[in-house]
């Protein structure tokens, strides 16, 4: 009878998913760090700051513990697929809701993409964007509580299966 429990209890435990590279992320108000993605190979030169600077997406956790993006010479968005166990359980590229800023939840999944091509049609998006997939694995909590970023699990430059 223990086997048989231990058996069912270890049928239950989280399945470690090691895929894609950890990154502790806290948000604005605690280190504000971000994430780089997707850069793309050819840097172009920016006046203002008088340096090349390459096109790519800059992820980054709000005050208000949501995912938005930043950057400079692409359009980017950012879409939550749900709850999935881990990060190579995002397979599939969705075609609808598509967002600037969404939810920070653990155990959900986030597909980011960056246009790098000429045409806006809906339907090239997968010929004319990269991609990278995230997972939220779990809330850092501060010394005095509360919650100031995520530990999230992410692949750059990633492609549907």
């Amino acid at each position: 009878m223990a086997m048989a429990w231990g058996m069912t209890f270890s049928s239950c435990e989280k399945e470690n998913d090691s895929t894609g590279i950890e990154m502790r992320m806290r948000n604005e108000d605690n280190g504000d760090d971000r994430l780089t993605l997707l850069k793309v190979d050819d840097a172009c030169y920016d006046e203002l700051d008088h340096e090349y600077e390459y096109s790519c997406v800059r992820l980054k956790i709000s005050n208000s513990n949501n995912f938005y993006l930043s950057g400079r010479y692409s359009e980017r968005d950012i879409v939550c697929v749900g709850n999935v166990n881990g990060l190579s359980k995002i397979k599939k590229i969705p075609t609808s809701g598509w967002a600037q800023e969404v939810a920070v939840q653990p155990g959900q999944g986030y597909i980011i993409r960056s246009k790098n091509g000429a045409s806006s049609n809906q339907l090239q998006y997968k010929t004319f964007c990269k991609y990278a997939r995230v997972y939220v694995e779990d809330w850092i909590e501060g010394t005095s509580g509360g919650i100031i970023g995520a530990v999230i699990r992410y692949e750059d430059n990633w492609k549907e299966e």
